[in-house]
């Protein structure tokens, strides 16, 4: 842990350094962590690679089921979760991820809330670029928190109508890479799910849209309706109450961002409708 009389050097360090940092960290903290904290152990033990229906039948209906009926259970869970609310209330904030996550646990006493947050995942290889020092969203989950251990190198190239459920990852870090105090661990859940990678877009010249970009061919769009629908679906079924999401595939896998709309997502799930909050 840094000390706190001088400021922390760790989130300006250069590339190679990061690089030195997030080996260090998976090789050597995770594991450390892992072996004190068997709710974390448990959270690797039980991630799930989940599918969501073969591509082809998803582009046709829309509409089939997830695969996953009987996933093991999260030893963070209690045996009552409350149920995620028939409307679902989406806020829109500028924060990082878990520091996101940390808020809405600070924010009420309710033993029953259950937290999980989208990684915007590579589809190549766990953590992304991680290990060569990238600071990409990905990258951060894996150098704050036990994540990285829980996805296998099996799981990749993760296939494109699935996504991977991580329950009861530590974190241990805060954004600056700051060691936090024991005391102030927590726990969330992971989906990691994977955009489109550089898909073909053209701009719309005229009507309403004039300006945007568009997914020049209409399956790119469906697919990311189907991964957003899918990570609705997961969560609801895992008992998730508060949902902490991100702009995914819209900076470096440059998805257009009125595209990839969370409320497209909501409206094809079935018996999900949406409220925004301004």
């Amino acid at each position: 842990m840094a000390s706190s009389s001088k400021p922390d050097i760790r989130p300006y360090l250069a590339k190679g350094a990061r690089a030195k940092l997030a080996k260090e960290t998976i090789n050597t903290t995770i594991p450390a962590l892992l072996k004190s904290h068997p709710f974390a152990l448990a959270g690797i033990k039980n991630t799930e690679l989940i599918r969501y229906s073969p591509i082809s039948q998803a582009f046709a209906a829309q509409s089939s089921p997830t695969a996953s009926s009987s996933a093991p259970s999260d030893p963070t869970t209690t045996s009552n979760p409350l149920p995620p609310p028939q409307v679902p209330l989406i806020r829109i904030l500028k924060s990082d991820t878990l520091d996101a996550v940390d808020s809405i646990l600070q924010s009420t006493n309710n033993p029953k809330i259950k937290v999980c947050a989208l990684n915007m995942a590579s589809s190549l290889r766990p953590g992304g670029g991680v290990l060569s020092g990238a600071v990409a969203q990905e990258e951060s989950l894996c150098m704050r928190s036990t994540l990285y251990a829980s996805l296998s190198p099996s799981y990749y190239r993760l296939p494109e109508d699935s996504l991977i459920y991580t329950p009861s990852v530590l974190v241990f870090r805060s954004a600056s890479n700051t060691d936090l105090a024991k005391s102030s661990y927590y726990y969330t859940d992971i989906i990691s799910c994977a955009a489109l990678r550089n898909p073909d877009l053209v701009k719309v010249e005229t009507g309403e849209r004039e300006g945007q970009w568009v997914y020049e061919d209409g399956r790119d769009r469906e697919m990311m309706v189907l991964k957003v629908r899918h990570i609705l679906r997961v969560a609801r079924e895992k008992g998730v109450t508060h949902l902490v999401l991100g702009a995914l595939g819209c900076g470096a896998y440059h998805n257009p961002p009125e595209e990839v709309e969370i409320d497209q997502g909501v409206k094809n799930e079935s018996g999900l409708q949406a409220e925004r909050e301004s």
